[in-house]
């Protein structure tokens, strides 16, 4: 359909397309983009619409128009998709987290399926692979071990602890329910938030740069039930934190109480003293046959279930035998390191933060795993000095059968992909929060001769675009 509407501005930016900033139409919706945004198209010019689903059809205001596509808000659906529900969190559309609410969960399992797919395909140029169902949840609420709450002042300007909502970071949104967050992490919400309201502590602004309190942090172990808090300021000490304990040592399964100071420049904390003000400094989370310590900021899955289901995938790739050697990079706590050593003879972890360093051998104790080597660096740099004979292994380590990676976002360095690949595995399992990259990298691999065999999505964060994915590959030619 051709727009109408105040669609002839005369701006030269916009000659040529059908839309211009302003602009109220109608459109369907016909795909989600990687990132989740709804996509339509007009006379073929494509409109990204947060909120629209495929099969809907809305009615749009345009608000941005660039080169090749506009962005557009979307103001009423004309005719729901069938695959549209009633969100159920109080919050949706004002926060700014759980934006597939809105989307039946076995469809948000297909777009992510699909995505995959595609990034895979178009991104990495891959076709033949064999593409295995994702895995879902049967449950998808509740499901977050671990949570940042801001401190702030909501529109009444009462103190808060809660979230941010969509697109603004000078408001705190008061909190009703989170239906991601497990029960207690919510109790303990409501605790700390009363018991600032009650001394006053100001809110530290981001804008006027003054204030105490910038958050909470909790984390909840899901095989346990034992709880952590945290809560970060500008003060090198808090008044009544004893009291506060006082009140949370009596939340089911809480474990202990950090005080930390960060001292800011720009809005980011340079400098970090924490203090212990009650019980542990860890809590303990089951994770198969594991039982894991982990501290309040290490680094570990948000979805402990779907943790355990994206291990157990990555184990059955892998395909370990008994006389066979893994190579874990960017092992953080040594979790998925754990997790395979007792299916293999030997295996090494690389990490480049030394406290997941020191959790991960701490963890090998408390588990009996005599087998996992743990080192402390970067991994780029490591490899090539394993490779270069400068950095010396203990001989059952030298050679890898199975390398394991699951690196930041931003995927791997060219450098990185060019060494696993000069080690010589037979399998190289890669795991990913970030398909697009993850392409990238998966492109460079089969180049240097690790084509990909198999990749299956996992559905870590229901309720949101995001999706971790396990890929296995494998030498083209092991006898070479």
């Amino acid at each position: 359909m051709i727009p109408s509407g105040p669609g002839s501005s005369g701006k030269a930016a916009h000659v040529g397309k059908p839309v211009t900033p302003g602009m109220e139409t109608e459109v369907t919706i016909t795909a989600l983009a990687f990132g989740g945004q709804g996509i339509a198209r007009i006379q073929g010019f494509v409109i990204f619409v947060w909120g629209g689903l495929p099969g809907d059809t809305v009615r749009v205001r345009i608000d941005r128009v660039r080169k090749r596509h506009a962005e557009a808000t979307l103001l009423e659906v004309v005719r729901p998709s069938s695959d549209r529900v009633e969100p159920s969190c109080p919050h949706f559309g004002i926060c700014g987290g759980c934006r597939w609410q809105s989307l039946d969960y076995e469809a948000q399992l297909r777009e992510k399926e699909g995505q995959v797919y595609e990034c895979l395909r178009r991104l990495g140029g891959l076709s033949t692979f064999e593409m295995r169902p994702i895995r879902g949840m049967q449950d998808p609420w509740r499901y977050r071990n671990k949570v940042e709450f801001s401190v702030g002042r909501d529109a009444d300007r009462e103190i808060v602890v809660g979230f941010h909502p969509a697109g603004r970071w000078d408001t705190v949104m008061r909190i009703r329910d989170c239906l991601l967050l497990p029960t207690p992490v919510l109790e303990i919400r409501a605790i700390v938030e009363r018991w600032l309201r009650e001394i006053n502590l100001e809110p530290w602004d981001p804008r006027a740069r003054r204030g105490t309190v910038r958050h909470l942090t909790v984390r909840h172990a899901t095989g346990t039930g034992e709880l952590l808090a945290g809560l970060t300021s500008v003060a090198p000490s808090l008044p009544g934190l004893d009291t506060l304990a006082q009140r949370l040592s009596l939340v089911a399964g809480f474990a202990g109480l950090t005080h930390s100071q960060v001292i800011e420049a720009r809005d980011r904390p340079t400098a970090r003293h924490t203090q212990q003000v009650w019980g542990a400094d860890r809590l303990t989370e089951t994770l198969g046959h594991l039982r894991l310590e982990f501290s309040l900021d290490a680094f570990f899955q948000t979805n402990t279930h779907m943790a355990e289901v994206l291990y157990a995938t990555a184990a059955a790739d892998a395909g370990l035998r008994r006389d066979e050697v893994i190579w874990d990079l960017y092992c953080g706590t040594g979790s998925i390191t754990l997790y395979l050593a007792q299916a293999a003879r030997a295996s090494l972890g690389i990490e480049v933060v030394p406290a997941a360093v020191e959790n991960a051998r701490r963890n090998a104790v408390a588990n009996r795993v005599t087998s996992a080597t743990f080192m402390l660096g970067d991994t780029r740099r490591t490899l090539k000095e394993i490779l270069e004979g400068r950095l010396a292994l203990p001989p059952v380590l030298q050679h890898p059968d199975v390398v394991v990676l699951d690196p930041p976002r931003g995927g791997l360095a060219k450098k990185v992909v060019a060494r696993v690949a000069a080690a010589q595995p037979s399998r190289v399992v890669y795991v990913s929060c970030n398909p697009s990259t993850q392409a990238a990298d998966l492109a460079l691999f089969a180049e240097a001769g690790y084509p990909v065999r198999r990749v299956t999505p996992v559905d870590m964060f229901p309720h949101t675009p995001h999706v971790e994915t396990v890929v296995l590959m494998s030498r083209a030619n092991p006898s070479s």
